[in-house]
């Protein structure tokens, strides 16, 4: 309605009265559109300044709430802090007499407990909140039941000296190893880094096995093996291992031609025998040493010399062999044998022999040097004596009882003493040929 009352359409059909010509119905349709979209927009506006008013009050009282809320829990905090420092003493005392983490049996009876404000909630439904404001004062009477639960009000408890609570930890089950690989044979020293009260066993890999927190194992075969130490400790096992590798070992061994004919001057052939080695280390006894593999050596003075042969494999494992006390004696005193000889055919010739013959029909000793005592005797296959002297000037013919003995082979044994007083015993095989 507008002023007196009157409709809008009225009031523009009075202001079109003094025209001559009327508004048709079209034009008042248009003109009352017009009015309506008019008064939609103007109610929209309405809205939205509304609905921006209550969004500013709605923040405004976040915001309030927010500030006294903080203020609470600041107050709150203190409070509590102050109730906790003043009530604690008591609160441990009550703990340990009801043994902490435990449940107590008691007579039912009623309980007067100084709390702190924070651990209401624990007993809300048996505890009557006294409305002070100072937390020293709020008191909450506990009506205690015949069984009563201890509630722990620390986040971590203390340690008491007298506890019975026992904390299960896992066994350190690390170990040191003396040596990781080596060779045959390859001992190892064991070393459990658990010092507390456990049991400890020990896997060599091998099938063999031991106890206790330090132990030695020898490895006597070539391989890689897998060394496990387990530990128990109050029902809990834990385990490490370590990888071993235990290399072959070479074999070192020789021999010397000829070891009792040794002289000062002479030239002494050493042959390696030994297995397993890519190198060799001589040491004769007199200083010298050499890498060679079979070697010649000299002696320059008389005496017992210690020949040692050591030898390496490719992981560097060693073997060594020693030939203890090899005699090499001086060049003044010799006695030698061949090795064969030719009887004569016709008949046995005489026994006697001298440096210059050349004929080979005798068996004798040759560079005969310094001999103060002798003896020869010659052997068959069957241990029968053919022949015995002890005139080393006198050799064997080949003839036994005035017979020529067949073609073969037959054995000598000599023995004798140098004029330095030192023994000499030599023996080998002879080959009598038939000449014709």
């Amino acid at each position: 309605m507008t002023p007196n009352n009157k409709p809008t359409e009225q009031l523009f059909k009075d202001a079109f009265a003094d025209f001559q010509k009327t508004p048709s119905d079209k034009v008042w349709t248009g003109v009352k559109k017009g009015i309506f979209f008019n008064n939609i927009q103007k109610l929209l506006s309405f809205i939205v300044a509304g609905v921006a008013v209550l969004v500013t009050v709605f923040v405004i009282y976040s915001l309030s709430s927010s500030s006294n809320l903080n203020k609470t829990k600041l107050n709150k905090t203190k409070l509590n802090k102050i109730s906790t420092q003043e009530n604690t003493q008591e609160l441990l005392i009550q703990e340990i007499d009801y043994q902490r983490d435990m449940v107590i049996s008691a007579p039912e009876k009623e309980l007067t407990v100084k709390k702190i404000h924070s651990a209401n909630k624990n007993y809300r439904n048996n505890v009557n909140t006294s409305k002070k404001q100072n937390p020293q004062n709020i008191q909450h009477k506990i009506i205690a039941p015949t069984v009563v639960p201890i509630i722990n009000v620390y986040k971590q408890e203390p340690v008491l000296e007298d506890s019975t609570q026992n904390i299960l930890q896992i066994p350190d089950a690390n170990f040191t190893i003396s040596k990781h690989e080596g060779c045959v044979p390859f001992t190892i020293h064991l070393k459990s880094k658990n010092n507390e009260n456990t049991s400890s066993t020990w896997d060599f890999g091998n099938g063999q096995n031991s106890q206790g927190n330090e132990v030695n194992y020898t490895y006597n075969e070539a391989g890689e093996y897998t060394v496990k130490h387990t530990v128990v400790n109050t029902g809990i096992v834990n385990t490490k291992t370590l990888k071993i590798k235990v290399h072959e070992q070479p074999k070192a061994d020789f021999m010397v031609e000829e070891p009792k004919n040794i002289h000062v001057g002479g030239k002494t052939i050493f042959t390696n025998l030994s297995t397993g080695s890519v190198r060799s280390e001589w040491s004769f006894g007199d200083g010298s040493r050499t890498n060679e593999i079979n070697p010649t050596h000299s002696y320059a003075k008389k005496g017992m010399y210690d020949v040692k042969l050591k030898v390496f494999s490719e992981k560097n494992c060693i073997d060594s062999s020693t030939i203890e006390n090899l005699i090499v004696k001086h060049t003044k005193y010799n006695i030698q044998f061949p090795n064969a000889f030719t009887p004569s055919l016709q008949g046995p010739v005489s026994e006697k022999y001298y440096d210059n013959d050349i004929s080979n029909n005798l068996f004798h000793p040759v560079n005969v040097k310094g001999v103060s005592r002798y003896k020869l005797t010659i052997y068959n296959k069957k241990g029968i004596i053919l022949f015995e002297t002890t005139d080393y000037t006198i050799g064997w013919n080949g003839y036994y009882k005035n017979r020529l003995m067949k073609q073969g082979v037959y054995i000598y044994v000599c023995n004798g003493q140098f004029t330095d007083g030192e023994y000499f015993n030599k023996s080998g095989n002879i080959t009598l040929i038939h000449v014709k």
